[in-house]
């Protein structure tokens, strides 16, 4: 893949996009997913793509969404952005402060 993958959900009755740049995951510089509403935007979703449990696809995508509200991200408001990895188990998890990549995290 080398073009940005651009794609809308629905979750919660809100329209989000999400953007796969097309060498995120096979490429020699890390990057995430980004995940923004529709609406005026001023707080982005992060997430790490490379668990090895992570499969992109719309209905991991949805689920990191409800994650991230049910933590408390607003993405009409500004503030901190999210950072999302999964664990083992394929479950999501927010990264700490100053970490961006779940391999961060087990160092």
């Amino acid at each position: 893949m080398s073009k940005k993958a651009k794609r809308k959900i629905t979750v919660l009755n809100q329209e989000y996009l999400w953007v796969l740049d097309g060498n995120t995951i096979d490429g020699f510089k890390p990057q995430h997913i980004k995940v923004h509403s529709t609406r005026a935007t001023k707080s982005i979703l992060y997430l790490d793509p490379y668990n090895w449990h992570f499969e992109v696809r719309p209905q991991t995508i949805e689920k990191a969404i409800k994650f991230a509200l049910d933590k408390g991200w607003i993405p009409e408001e500004s503030g901190i952005p999210f950072f999302l990895s999964m664990n083992k188990d394929g479950e999501f998890y927010q990264l700490p402060d100053g970490i961006r990549f779940g391999y961060e995290n087990n160092k």
